[in-house]
């Protein structure tokens, strides 16, 4: 549907098929969120737009597309909603939150960290932001709390045995392991992982004439426009940036690429990351200081103008330099506070406390704090100012219940390293598929719309309907 596709991405003037009030009220608690989504796609012309109008038109286009995709589910009668991936962007979000609205099926997988060469693992969520609770392979749901300690300390799998003794047991980081296993296998450390991205300095004249054709380009001013914000934010986080490791106690908090969708959806509330740095400066214990740093690979347009001396402006937080080794920022602080982030998961396999304020499977790990409120804050910066700390066997069981929680998977095609030599790449798609398929069938069980009248009996009747 090309004509209504492109209606979609650029918005229309106005909505031909308005929600009616219930519905609407029910999406607006999500409003602030699919906003800051659609931003995703409208910064580059937004920034020729005059300031007074970048929210009304970025709200006409959300609310058109709301509408959208509301007469779309019911004009074609939508049994069930799955995506390849957690929401990424607003016209997923949209949908995803409407089919619960009409309580239809809607299933999709996420991944832990990635550590390339090492592990890949996905779970399929209960839903957007409940991450405690996954669907098991046969559709039943299962959380922490279900699995037993004996039947976490099975032997490991492969992969999770080998980060409990390389990274737990031995005391590496997550990349100097994958490091070893990639050269290992002389295989090269995928441009995802380096500490940039686009620096081959070759011009891809193909896809630029292709987004000129599809209407997908922008003026010479705002090119200019995009540059000035880039050279601005760059030297202003290199003035106001310390070089040097706090000599007071300290929480280090790593910020996240954006946009992605692990901090935007799934960072909730706190995807605005400066209303988390505030969280957490308010709640820090007296004496202490929130280290702030950068994503090494942040496009900096995306950030607003002003925004590092924002974050400078809450009490006893400081920037840290990029020069600085996210290893021993890591190593050196009290504790790691991230919405999503592999930050966290690392610290945490070192025995070092971890704050987590999104959603994310190892949020239910013993020694991390889920962080919802200011008072969650307070309660976690307490205990971990107290000495309050996991044990090595709180990581070993956990490690053993996450066994069972998820499953060697692999979502991103582009990033090939990530898994070992004897991946089957038919096996992987296949696996996902009947997990999908199974979480689908078992919300149908807890509706009136009968989608398939009985599950699949066995495992092969499954591949083959599939």
């Amino acid at each position: 549907m090309p004509q209504e596709h492109r209606l979609v991405i650029r918005g229309t003037s106005q909505s031909s098929a308005p929600l009616d009030q219930p519905k609407w009220e029910k999406l607006l608690k999500l409003e602030a969120t699919i906003m800051e989504m659609e931003g995703r796609t409208h910064i580059r012309q937004e920034i020729s737009t005059p300031s007074i109008n970048v929210y009304d038109n970025r709200r006409n286009s959300v609310r058109n597309k709301i509408a959208y995709w509301n007469e779309f589910v019911n004009k074609r009668k939508l049994v069930a909603y799955v995506n390849s991936n957690v929401p990424h962007l607003v016209d997923d979000l949209i949908c995803y939150e409407l089919c619960k609205i009409y309580n239809i099926p809607a299933a999709f997988p996420y991944r832990l960290p990635i550590v390339p060469g090492v592990s890949a693992r996905l779970y399929i969520p209960y839903s957007l932001y409940e991450h405690g609770k996954v669907y098991d392979r046969d559709g039943s749901v299962i959380s922490c709390d279900s699995i037993s300690d004996d039947e976490a300390r099975a032997p490991l799998p492969d992969d999770l045995r080998l980060i409990y003794d390389e990274v737990v047991v031995a005391g590496k980081s997550l990349s100097e392991a994958s490091k070893e296993v990639l050269e290992r296998s002389e295989v090269v450390l995928p441009k995802q992982f380096s500490r940039k991205i686009n620096d081959d300095g070759v011009i891809d004249w193909k896809k630029k004439i292709k987004h000129v054709l599809k209407g997908e380009w922008i003026t010479l001013s705002s090119k200019v426009e995009l540059y000035k914000i880039e050279r601005e934010n760059n030297k202003i986080y290199k003035e106001l940036a310390e070089k040097k490791l706090p000599a007071r106690p300290f929480v280090y908090f790593p910020l996240h690429m954006q946009p992605e969708a692990s901090s935007c959806p799934l960072g909730g509330m706190y995807s605005d990351q400066l209303r988390a740095i505030r969280v957490l400066s308010e709640a820090l214990p007296s004496g202490w200081t929130l280290m702030v740093k950068e994503h090494p690979v942040q496009d900096l347009t995306r950030r607003p103008l002003g925004w590092y001396r924002e974050i400078l402006k809450n009490q006893n937080v400081e920037l840290a330099s990029l020069d600085l080794s996210s290893a021993d920022l890591q190593r050196e602080c009290r504790a790691v506070a991230t919405l999503t982030g592999t930050a966290a998961w690392e610290a945490w396999l070192w025995r070092k406390p971890a704050i987590v304020m999104g959603h994310i499977l190892f949020q239910e790990a013993p020694g991390i704090y889920k962080v919802r409120s200011l008072k969650d804050a307070k309660i976690a910066l307490r205990k971990i100012q107290e000495g309050v700390l996991h044990t090595q066997d709180d990581i070993r069981l956990f490690l053993g219940k996450l066994a069972k929680l998820s499953f060697t998977g692999h979502l991103d095609a582009y990033i090939s390293p990530c898994m070992s030599e004897d991946f089957d790449a038919a096996a992987n798609e296949r696996d996902i598929g009947i997990r999908l398929a199974m979480a689908i069938i078992a919300q149908q069980k807890d509706t009136d719309r009968a989608i398939i009248k009985k599950p699949f009996p066995d495992v092969s009747l499954q591949q083959e309907a599939l």
